[in-house]
């Protein structure tokens, strides 16, 4: 396994000021949030969707915002789990939550390319093409411990693939070779469901447009259901032109849209 620390992503203030008063505004800030990213480097993927990925996560970590975590995983390669990659981080909070200061604004552009930095170091151009079998299921048990650790922070997790299991007897592909009607429910009854209670799932990549793609949605939002996840039909899809697109809604445990982003005000 690979883990890269760096330092705190920032995002820049909005200095703005009440008229005729000085006094700064208040600060419009969303409670920090959890995002976890899960990319899918398998021998099913093309050269364009990888970059779709790419420049998803891009925007991502663009809206970032303070007292988030952001977590991004490589998907699981059946057999050998121990070499996925792995970066995680959690931005700070803010010392004071009425303003962000001229240091955070001067942080701002250096911390995000520290993140940007590492990015293509996951989507490592040596593996396309080369992962065979990509296993989801254990994606899904690796993403519920960071869940797990999410500190209260309401948690989204993105799924960056054609969600194609291809590991452990089951081949998505074409529904070769499916689980049965009972599967999840007989999966759910020996406890080896991941623990997602709570997260808003969104899936990118992921064709629904035929027959067989139809089937493999089906399958993983009762998948999803049963572990606690909400996955809605508008957040499978092959597409998303921005990250603002993906949400589960403001009532939803999940939280709000991914990548909504927060203005803060400069003192005075």
């Amino acid at each position: 396994m690979m883990r890269y620390r760096y330092a705190p992503f920032l995002l820049s203030a909005a200095a703005s000021f009440a008229a005729g008063c000085g006094d700064s505004d208040p600060v419009d800030a969303r409670p920090p949030r959890q995002t976890v990213v899960a990319v899918d480097l398998s021998g099913s993927q093309t050269p364009q969707s990888l970059q779709d990925s790419r420049e998803f996560v891009g925007k991502l970590i663009d809206q970032l915002s303070y007292g988030d975590q952001f977590v991004l995983i490589e998907m699981s390669r059946s057999g050998v789990h121990g070499e996925m990659k792995r970066m995680v981080d959690s931005v700070p909070a803010l010392a004071d939550p009425t303003f962000v200061s001229s240091v955070d604004e001067d942080n701002l552009d250096g911390t995000k390319e520290a993140m940007r930095s590492l990015v293509p170091i996951l989507f490592d151009s040596t593996l396309v093409g080369r992962i065979l079998q990509t296993d989801i299921f254990a994606t899904l048990h690796t993403a519920s411990e960071y869940v797990r650790d999410k500190g209260g922070r309401p948690t989204t997790l993105v799924l960056l693939s054609d969600m194609l299991q291809s590991a452990n007897g089951i081949e998505m592909e074409q529904l070769r070779r499916m689980p049965g009607p009972q599967w999840i429910a007989q999966q759910k009854s020996r406890g080896t469901l991941p623990d997602l209670a709570g997260v808003c799932v969104v899936v990118v990549g992921a064709d629904d447009s035929t027959p067989e793609g139809v089937e493999v949605k089906r399958f993983w939002v009762e998948y999803m259901k049963a572990a606690g996840a909400d996955l809605r039909d508008s957040n499978y899809r092959l597409l998303a032109t921005g990250v603002g697109d993906v949400s589960c809604g403001a009532g939803s445990t999940g939280g709000t849209a991914v990548g909504q982003s927060a203005h803060r005000a400069s003192p005075p």
